[in-house]
């Protein structure tokens, strides 16, 4: 018996390493920007409450909902690097991780936990980045703890109160927290009119507690923010989309996996429900409802069930085994098999290739766009730019306060209707000669991995108007500029230029970015090189084998009609 727990801890925390020893791209996300919020609000004691970084709204105003976790990278950042950041990253997600398994193997078993970790790995794999959210997990797992094991303890409540000052200064998910507490109180209140008198210091400590997400820079209008932050919210993001909007929008496997996943979640609340375990279903469905709503909730929904679910399960394998009594032996295996596949598919980066995501394992960060801003800076470019949405977070990172940006990744730091010019700009010649103007615009920096239609009606444009001259361009940035002194670099032999920069490309995602940039750019033959690129980085890739089944079913020979079946038969996960 001892043995088997050691194995199964063996693989519970290999999945724990393998979803926390990861690198990613956060720089050219959000935490350029959150380094250099943090910088101005350890520098100047005051924490900005209008879009400053950006020429075209710089008096908008902004509410900084997660000021106080920007002030904790900067300084960590300051003192240990990325390296600090990112072990901050792992003790406050692997705290979360470690502390509900460990409270969910007490009240269930090791080989239900190990099944339920298998099963959720990708899904809290997929969000594990450096950004202010994991600040939330830790706090979501510990209010999660109190509300089911030490709710009848005034100590513990009373502890949510230092929790809530901190959650909604460092992040919206605060939001989770308040939803998890208003839960407690109303199922106290229940208890205390319909059934037995209870202790009413509970309900005092957390109307307190409550109470206690005003303490924050905007106080009652900084709770209710989470409320009415979508009110002006002019730019379509993917992550802010619904489970059902990703999976008509992508066929990535992941969304349908994650929708499986929903529904075995809704199927669990309503397991609790007829056990008559109210607070266990309420808590899953409100986690399950809010991520089919916008899947970026995902990580709390897997939290909720990692804490949860092996209940269930260890309560049903252990009714069927008075019937069935090899069902024990059957689950244990099964367990083994899911959470060693999970640890092989996230720790070989299997999974990271299979599907060209740019998080893989390894510790530290990617800053992608690094090379082409130091450019920038070096070639003293003239300082009103126009980027796109993608890059603005970096730009005010790398640049400000020398440029200012035209956009960044902040939607709600802007006027929606900002966004239709926004657009414009990119899809009307008109527009955008207008709006260059207006504002002076002599420098384009441009995130070319962007597949909006906007973005890539833009991308065929600018490259064909040869007022602007391409003066640096690598896998994921290009740089233009209209300035008589500077040199087009294309000038002397454009597709010998594009070939160099194709052979240079030595990881999977270079070249996918060469390959999307030149099919926007209707280079074929460039676009096949690019393809025949990343077929040597990475040949198992969806990419690789959608293309081959899309060339193949466009031969019209039985032949070849055989040979896409076979690969859609053979990789069924990429269709």
């Amino acid at each position: 018996m001892l043995g088997k727990k050691v194995f199964f801890f063996c693989i519970l925390f290999a999945l724990i390493v393998s979803i926390l020893y990861t690198r990613n791209v956060d720089y050219a996300e959000d935490l350029g920007r959150h380094l250099a919020i943090g910088k101005i609000i350890v520098q100047t004691h005051t924490i900005p409450k209008t879009n400053l970084f950006s020429y075209t709204n710089p008096r908008f105003p902004f509410t900084n909902h997660h000021w106080l976790s920007e002030v904790i990278f900067y300084e960590i950042h300051s003192i240990a690097g990325d390296g600090g950041l990112m072990m901050l990253k792992i003790l406050l997600v692997g705290f979360a991780l470690v502390f509900l398994s460990y409270n969910a193997v007490k009240r269930s078993s090791m080989a239900a936990v190990t099944f339920v970790m298998g099963a959720l790995a990708i899904t809290l794999w997929s969000r594990s980045s450096v950004r202010p959210e994991i600040f939330g997990y830790a706090f979501f797992a510990i209010v999660l703890w109190i509300l089911f094991s030490k709710r009848h303890s005034i100590r513990a409540l009373l502890f949510l109160i230092p929790i809530n000052c901190m959650w909604v200064n460092v992040h919206i998910t605060f939001i989770f927290g308040l939803a998890l507490e208003i839960v407690l109180l109303l199922f106290f209140l229940y208890k205390h009119l319909f059934i037995k008198k209870q202790n009413k210091a509970y309900i005092a400590v957390l109307f307190i507690a409550i109470a206690s997400f005003t303490i924050n820079p905007s106080f009652l209008s900084g709770m209710m923010y989470p409320f009415r932050i979508f009110s002006n919210y002019g730019y379509t993001i993917a992550e802010n989309q619904g489970i059902r909007f990703m999976m008509n929008y992508t066929n990535w496997l992941y969304y349908k996996y994650l929708f499986l996943l929903l529904v075995v979640g809704f199927i669990v609340s309503l397991y609790f429900l007829f056990q008559k375990k109210y607070l266990e279903s309420t808590v899953v469905f409100i986690f399950s409802a809010v991520t089919c709503w916008q899947i970026r909730h995902a990580p709390f929904f897997a939290l909720s069930l990692l804490l949860l679910m092996p209940q269930a399960v260890h309560s049903m394998v252990k009714s069927l085994r008075t019937a069935f009594p090899k069902v024990g032996s059957v689950f244990t295996t099964i367990s083994i098999v899911v959470g060693s596949l999970s640890i092989y598919m996230l720790s070989s980066n299997t999974y990271s290739n299979m599907y060209l995501q740019n998080t893989e394992q390894g510790f530290g960060q990617k800053e992608n766009y690094k090379n082409g801003i130091t450019f920038v800076k070096n070639a003293h470019l003239p300082p009103t730019i126009f980027n796109n949405f993608d890059i603005g977070g970096y730009l005010i990172y790398a640049l400000y306060p020398d440029y200012k940006v035209f956009v960044d990744n902040r939607p709600e730091a802007y006027p929606a209707h900002f966004f239709d010019t926004y657009k414009s700009i990119q899809v009307e010649a008109k527009t955008r000669k207008k709006e260059f103007a207006r504002y002076n615009i002599h420098t384009i920096i441009f995130s070319h991995t962007d597949q909006t239609e906007w973005a890539r009606v833009f991308m065929h444009d600018i490259f064909q108007d040869r007022a602007w001259k391409l003066v640096y361009l690598d896998p994921y940035v290009f740089v233009m500029t209209d300035t008589k002194s500077s040199a087009d670099i294309r000038e002397k032999n454009e597709n010998q230029l594009y070939e160099q920069r194709i052979a240079q490309a030595n990881h999977r995602q270079e070249a996918v970015n060469y390959f999307i940039l030149f099919s926007v750019l209707q280079k074929k033959g460039l676009s096949e090189m690019a393809m025949e690129k990343l077929t040597k980085l990475a040949p198992q890739s969806c990419t690789v084998q959608k293309s081959y089944h899309y060339q193949y079913v466009l031969m019209s020979t039985d032949y070849y009609r055989e040979r896409a079946q076979s690969i859609r038969n053979s990789y069924w996960y990429c269709f």
